[in-house]
């Protein structure tokens, strides 16, 4: 780490210290404490992370050119993806603390929200952006909020307002090559949030969202819900099975029904769009061979001519994406800090990303949650609508 992240040399070589600590395999909070403690790096490592001065979104935008550029490999599109974790945390004075649902902790748990970002190619996947969420009751308390060091312009906004900041921070300042044919996939959390998904559509990014079961597919009169959709049409001899890599928890092919839904009528001044070559939507379910109760939903936008492999592709990265959040929590102490202020949580997780970004370029193509690359198998090409999206 240079002197554009560090005007000290100090800081940088305390940076440098920590991120070997992060790589040495730091998972919990308090297991630096003892040996550190003694030791006086405890503090310096506070000091780091609180009161010394340094741009944590400048090493940002280093992790995410790093890893783009690490993992480039010229066989298709990057996926950006999105998805949230937590950190559970005691009392009321961290940053952002709150009792809040995660599907992470499962259920309600006084914890920390961060909207991740993870850069996922055929090469691996690796951590690139972090936001965290602020509930709205902490603007209405202005003595922690100083207590936290939270700046006066940061106020509650939702996650999926986090989410849509960060893809156009993304597309800003990668490399052309990767934001120009990059899609984007995201959970059933943004996938239902509406401006999200027109924000998604009114700058052209191919993306796929997760959908919860109940789901509708068009919003007027005779939509249909997926999993109705999906149980009354989708037989038995319909469903494509294709590998999308394998871990201890993913063992085996999964299974895809894709068909295309049909557009909506469609303005006079997007009918180009809408032309051969233009955007088509698309709904997806996928389950693990022989197991029903892991189907999930997704709704997807892209290419009207695209392949089952490019589709199977993208929800691949999504479970990748996840991987990964939980490889950088193992193997990186992303969730392994004591501080509580604003800037400290940046701080932490930026250089965290920085760690398992390393990880993941050095380890030659895989993933750092230890998913194996995406094996395509041979391109099996959506033609026109199917009788189902007819029946839509």
């Amino acid at each position: 780490m240079g002197s554009q992240f560090f005007s000290r040399s100090d800081l940088r070589h305390h940076a440098q210290e920590y991120v070997r600590s992060l790589l040495g395999g730091v998972t919990r909070s308090d297991s630096i404490l003892p040996a550190a403690t003694a030791s006086g790096a405890f503090w310096v490592h506070q000091h780091l992370l609180g009161r010394s001065v340094w741009d944590a979104d400048t090493l940002r935008d280093f992790t995410a050119r790093y890893v783009v550029e690490g993992l480039a490999t010229g066989g298709g599109p990057g996926v950006l993806v999105l998805d949230e974790t937590a950190f559970r945390k005691k009392g009321s004075a961290s940053a952002g603390v709150a009792r809040q649902y995660s599907e992470v902790l499962g259920g309600a748990a006084s914890c920390q929200i961060g909207v991740m970002a993870s850069w996922s190619t055929q090469a691996g996947t690796a951590l690139v952006d972090r936001e965290l969420y602020l509930p709205s009751d902490w603007d209405a308390d202005p003595v922690r909020r100083r207590n936290a060091h939270i700046p006066d312009d940061v106020r509650h906004v939702s996650k999926a307002e986090l989410a849509r900041r960060i893809v156009q921070r993304f597309r800003a300042d990668a490399p052309r090559g990767a934001a120009a044919g990059m899609w984007v996939v995201a959970d059933a959390q943004l996938g239902c949030d509406q401006a999200f998904c027109a924000f998604l559509e009114g700058q052209d990014i191919p993306h796929v969202v997760g959908v919860p079961p109940d789901h509708p597919v068009l919003p007027h009169p005779g939509w249909r819900r997926v999993s109705r959709l999906v149980q009354r049409y989708a037989k038995a001899a319909d469903w494509d099975r294709l590998a999308v890599g394998s871990n201890a928890v993913d063992t085996g092919p999964w299974e895809w029904w894709v068909r295309r839904i049909p557009s909506e009528p469609v303005p006079v001044h997007e009918q180009a769009a809408a032309r051969p070559g233009g955007r088509a939507r698309w709904l997806v379910a996928c389950r693990r061979s022989g197991d029903l109760q892991s189907q999930r939903y997704f709704i997807a936008r892209g290419p009207v001519h695209i392949s089952l492999d490019d589709l199977a592709a993208v929800v691949a990265a999504w479970r990748h994406g996840r991987n990964a959040l939980a490889g950088a929590g193992e193997r990186c102490g992303l969730g392994a800090y004591r501080v509580r202020s604003w800037h400290g949580w940046y701080r932490h997780i930026t250089l965290a990303q920085l760690a398992a970004g390393f990880l993941a370029v050095q380890a030659g193509g895989h993933a750092l949650g230890g998913t194996a690359p995406w094996e395509p198998s041979p391109p099996v090409l959506l033609g026109p609508p199917a009788r189902v999206a007819e029946t839509l």
